[in-house]
C-alpha cells in the first residue's frame, strides 16, 4: 500500500492534472464512471487529506509558536479546498454512473 508521504504527492500531482490552481478548482464534468483504479486513488487521496487535516488541527491546538499556529491554519484552509474538490469529483462520478 502507499505511504502517507506518497499519497500526499499523488494528491499534489492529481491536483495539478485536474487543473487545480490556488483557491479554485477546474469544473468537473465526466460522462464515464471512474475506473477501479480511479476509485482507489480517490479514496486514498481522501484518506490522506483527512490525515493532513487532523495533523494540522492537532498542531494548531498544541503549538505555542504563532508561526506554527499560522501554518496549521493555512494547511487547514488548503486541505478544506482539497476536500471540496475531491467531493466534487466523487459527485460527478456518481452522476456519470447513474447515467
Amino acid at each position: 500500500m502507499y505511504s502517507t508521504w506518497r499519497i500526499g504527492w499523488l494528491v499534489v500531482i492529481a491536483a495539478a492534472g485536474l487543473g487545480i490552481s490556488g483557491r479554485t478548482w477546474a469544473p468537473m464534468r465526466t460522462t464515464t464512471p471512474l475506473t477501479t483504479d480511479e476509485q482507489a486513488f480517490l479514496l486514498a487521496a481522501a484518506q490522506a487529506n483527512v490525515f493532513q487535516i487532523e495533523a494540522a488541527s492537532l498542531a494548531g491546538r498544541k503549538a505555542t509558536s504563532p508561526q506554527v499556529k499560522a501554518l496549521a491554519q493555512s494547511v487547514l484552509q488548503s486541505h478544506a479546498r482539497v476536500r471540496m474538490g475531491l467531493e466534487r469529483i466523487a459527485r460527478a462520478a456518481v452522476e456519470a454512473h447513474r447515467g
